[in-house]
C-alpha cells in the first residue's frame, strides 16, 4: 500500500518521514510506516546535552554515540537509505562532542544532520556559528544536508532558523502557526515569507519550493482541526496582520498601500473584503453573488451544495444556520463568519462510500470498483470493492439517459504498485457514459454519486478495508448542513468572514455518530438552567435527553451525556466572536479526553513524549453560543468514539479497557443503554 501525496507537476517527490527513538523496536515500526512511500525516510535522535545525558538517559558520551551509530546502522540493514538524525538539546551540547557524534553517525550512513534547539536556549548569532562550526568541523558534513529545529522558548525560533539558513543550513523544520511544544516551534509561514521577501537581498539568493498562495487556507485548515486559535497579532496569518487602526498608517494606505505593507494579503492566500470592492453581502444577496464570494474563498460548490447554503429550508437539508439567517441577524458579514459557519458543515462528511468515477472498455463494459472517502482521509490507501461486485449490475439514477453497465474484466492499475493482492481490484474514473458513447462522458453528480453509492452498499460490497465504522445507507442522509439562507435572513450584510465561517463549520464535523437535533435552554437568575436536547443515535432513533447544570452551557452537556453515556473529561473549553458586535457569530472549539473506565483506550505512543493521552477537539459555529458549544462537544464525543471503535480492534491497551469498560462504547454504538459517565465541566458557570 503506497503512502504519501503524488508526485508535484514539477517533478518533485514529497518525502515522507517517520520519526523515532533510537530504540530497534521503534525504528522498525517506524520503517514499516513509511516504506511504501516513494521518498521514504526515518528520523532518530538521541540527547547529547549534558543535563539530558545525565538525569534523562543515565549514559556516557561513549554509550550515546554508540547507541546513535547502531540505529542509523539498523536502519540501513532494514532497507532505509534516507535517514535523518538529530542530537537533541544541541543548543546546550558540547560543540566537540556534537562533531564527534555527527561524524559518527555519518559514516554510519546518516544523509541529514538536524541540529534541534530543543529548549529555545540560543540567541540567532549563537545557532548561526553553530551551524557554521558544524559543517566545519565536522567529518563528511559537506556530503549531508544541515537541518534546523528551533523551539520558541525565548521567541527567537524564526530567527534561530533564519540565522541557521544563512549560515549553510538547506533544511528548516517548522510547522503551521508555530504550533509545538511548550512556546511552539519556528513558524512555517513567517519563516517562508522571511525568505521570500528578503531572501534575495540579504540571504545570498535563498529560496523555497513553497507557493505562499497556500499559507492562509492551510492555517485556517490547521487551526480548525486542532482547535489551537490563531492570536490575532500573530505574523502573517493573525487576524489584525492586515488590519491598519493608526490614521497616520490608514492615511499611508489610502494613497499607496506598500506604505505599511510589505506583502498583500492576496499573496498568502487571503482575499481582500468584498466591502473593499463595493460589494456587501446580505440578506437581499443572491446564488451568484454568493458563489463568486465562495469561490474567491477557495470553495467549488456544486448547484444542488449552494442551494443547500443558501437556504436549507427550500432544500430541505436540516434545520441548522445558514446563511440567510446570520444575514437577518447582523449588519455586516465578513469572511470570519463564513468561514466559521462553513467549518461547522463541512467537517461532516458530505458522503460516508463516494462513487468516484467510472470508466468504459472498448466493448463499452465497464471495468468498475469502488474507492471510499472515509472521515476526509485518503480514498485511495483505505478501500476497494470487492468479489460481491463482480458481475453485478449498477444503473445510473433517473434524470439522465440510462445506461446499464457491467462489471467485465477487472485488472489491477499499474500505477498504484502493491496497492492490493486481490486480483478483482481496480479504479473508478470520475466520468459515466451517455447511451452509446465510446468514451467518457458526462460528470456523475452529487446526488448520482449518493444514489449508486447506496446501490452498492444494498450489493453487499465492503469498501472499508482500514478497521473504519461501516455506516448503512441512511447514513448517508445523516449530514447537518448550516447554510447560506438561513444566515442572510439573521444578517443585514454577509461578509467573507461570515461565508468562510459557515464553510468551515460543515467541514470539521466528523462521521456523524450521534447527530444534534434539536436544543432548548431555560436558564437565568430565577432557577436551575436547564436543557433539554434531542438527538439521533447510530441506531436512527431520534431520543430526548435532559440536563441540569450550573449554567446553559453545563447543562447542555450533561443533557447530552444523559444520551450518549460515554464518559469523557472536558480539557478544555473556548469560545470567540467570528466578528465584532452583538450579533456576531460564535465559534466554540472543545478538548476532550476518555475519562473513568475508558480512559485507558485513550493512550497512545509518541516516538518524542513516549506514552501520551489523546484528545479529541470538537468545533461549532452559531449566532447562539450555547448552540455553538453543544455542537462543537458532540462533534469531539463523535470523533473521541469512532476512533477508540478503531482502537479497540488494533491497540492492546484498547483491548484491555474493552474488557474492563469498553462496553459501554459498544453499546453506545448499537444504540442501546450504556452505565451513565461522569463529567468535569471546566466552563460548568457557562
Amino acid at each position: 500500500m503506497e503512502v504519501g501525496n503524488d508526485v508535484q507537476p514539477d517533478g518533485y517527490v514529497p518525502v515522507i518521514c517517520g520519526l523515532s527513538r533510537t530504540k530497534l523496536q521503534d525504528l522498525e515500526r517506524a520503517w514499516d510506516a513509511v516504506r511504501h512511500a516513494k521518498r521514504p525516510r526515518v528520523h532518530t535522535f538521541i540527547a547529547t546535552s549534558e543535563i539530558h545525558m545525565k538525569y534523562k538517559l543515565r549514559m556516557t558520551e561513549d554509550e550515546v554515540v554508540e547507541n546513535a551509530v547502531a540505529a542509523v546502522k539498523h536502519l540501513r540493514s532494514l532497507g532505509c537509505n534516507d535517514i535523518e538524525f538529530s542530537p537533541e538539546d544541541a543548543g546546550r551540547s558540547d560543540p566537540k562532542f556534537l562533531y564527534r557524534i555527527l561524524g559518527e553517525v555519518i559514516k554510519a550512513g546518516a544523509t541529514t544532520l538536524n541540529i534541534p534547539d530543543t529548549t529555545g536556549w540560543c540567541l540567532p548569532h549563537e545557532f548561526g556559528e553553530l551551524i557554521a562550526a558544524i559543517k566545519k568541523n565536522t567529518p563528511g558534513a559537506d556530503n549531508v544536508i544541515i537541518s534546523t529545529h528551533c523551539q520558541n522558548d525565548l521567541g527567537l525560533s524564526t530567527a534561530n532558523s533564519l540565522a541557521g539558513a544563512q549560515a549553510g543550513a538547506r533544511q528548516i523544520e517548522c510547522t503551521i502557526n508555530g504550533i509545538g511544544e511548550r512556546a511552539g516551534n519556528a513558524s512555517l509561514e513567517e519563516v517562508v515569507m522571511a525568505i521570500k521577501l528578503r531572501g534575495n537581498d540579504v540571504m545570498k539568493g535563498l529560496h523555497t519550493g513553497i507557493r505562499p498562495v497556500h499559507i492562509y487556507p492551510t492555517s485556517k485548515m490547521v487551526s480548525d482541526y486542532s482547535g489551537m486559535v490563531v492570536q490575532p497579532h500573530k505574523a502573517i496569518v493573525g487576524a489584525n496582520a492586515f488590519a491598519h487602526e493608526s490614521g497616520i498608517h490608514q492615511d499611508g494606505m489610502l494613497k499607496n498601500r506598500e506604505t505599511y505593507e510589505i506583502m498583500s494579503p492576496e499573496s498568502i492566500g487571503l482575499p481582500r473584503q468584498e466591502q473593499d470592492r463595493g460589494i456587501v453581502l446580505g440578506k437581499h444577496s443572491g446564488r451568484n453573488a454568493l458563489n463568486s464570494r465562495l469561490r474567491t474563498l477557495g470553495y467549488e460548490l456544486s448547484q444542488s451544495e449552494l442551494d443547500d447554503v443558501f437556504n436549507p429550508g427550500l432544500t430541505g437539508s436540516g434545520q441548522g444556520l445558514g446563511f440567510k439567517a446570520l444575514a437577518d441577524k447582523k449588519k455586516g458579514i465578513t469572511d470570519e463568519d463564513i468561514l466559521a459557519l462553513m467549518n461547522d458543515e463541512l467537517h461532516q462528511p458530505k458522503v460516508i462510500w463516494e462513487l468516484l468515477d467510472l470508466q468504459p472498455d472498448k466493448e463499452r463494459q465497464a471495468r468498475v470498483d469502488i474507492m471510499a472517502t472515509v472521515g476526509g482521509m485518503n480514498a485511495r490507501a483505505l478501500a476497494s470493492a470487492r468479489a460481491p461486485l463482480c458481475r453485478r449490475a449498477l444503473l445510473l439514477p433517473a434524470g439522465r439517459t440510462r445506461v446499464v453497465m457491467r462489471v467485465g474484466e477487472i485488472r489491477r492499475p499499474e500505477y498504484i504498485p502493491n496497492r492490493i493482492d486481490d486480483p478483482n481490484y481496480v479504479r473508478i474514473f470520475d466520468t459515466t457514459l451517455r447511451d452509446g458513447e465510446q468514451s467518457p462522458g458526462a460528470t456523475l453528480t452529487s446526488k448520482e454519486k449518493l444514489d449508486i453509492a447506496r446501490q452498492l452498499a444494498k450489493l453487499g460490497v465492503d469498501i472499508i478495508e482500514a478497521g473504519f465504522p461501516v455506516a448503512s445507507p441512511d447514513d448517508f442522509e445523516a449530514v447537518s448542513r448550516r447554510r447560506f439562507k438561513a444566515l442572510a435572513d439573521k444578517k443585514k450584510g454577509i461578509t467573507d468572514e461570515d461565508i468562510l465561517a459557515l464553510m468551515s463549520d460543515e467541514l470539521h464535523q466528523p462521521k456523524v455518530i450521534w447527530e444534534l437535533l434539536d436544543l432548548q435552554v431555560v436558564c437565568g437568575t430565577m432557577g436551575m438552567p436547564t436543557a433539554t436536547v434531542q438527538m439521533k443515535g447510530p441506531d436512527g432513533i431520534a431520543r430526548i435527553g435532559v440536563g441540569v447544570g450550573t449554567g446553559p452551557v453545563d447543562a447542555a452537556y450533561k443533557a447530552v451525556d444523559s444520551l450518549v453515556r460515554v464518559e469523557a473529561e472536558l480539557s478544555d473549553y473556548s469560545v470567540s466572536s467570528v466578528t465584532q458586535g452583538i450579533e456576531a457569530l460564535a465559534h466554540t472549539r472543545v478538548m476532550i479526553r476518555p475519562s473513568g473506565k475508558m480512559s485507558d483506550a485513550g493512550y497512545s505512543e509518541h516516538a518524542a513524549l513516549g506514552t501520551v493521552q489523546r484528545q479529541f477537539s470538537g468545533s461549532g459555529a452559531n449566532e447562539d453560543i450555547v448552540v455553538a458549544s453543544a455542537r462543537a462537544y458532540v462533534s469531539a464525543l463523535n470523533k473521541m468514539i469512532g476512533w477508540m471503535s478503531v482502537a479497540q480492534k488494533v491497540a492492546p491497551r484498547a483491548a484491555r479497557a474493552t474488557a474492563s469498560g469498553g462496553a459501554a462504547l459498544a453499546s453506545v454504538e448499537n444504540g442501546s443503554s450504556a452505565p451513565s459517565a461522569g463529567k468535569d465541566l471546566a466552563t460548568s458557570s457557562m
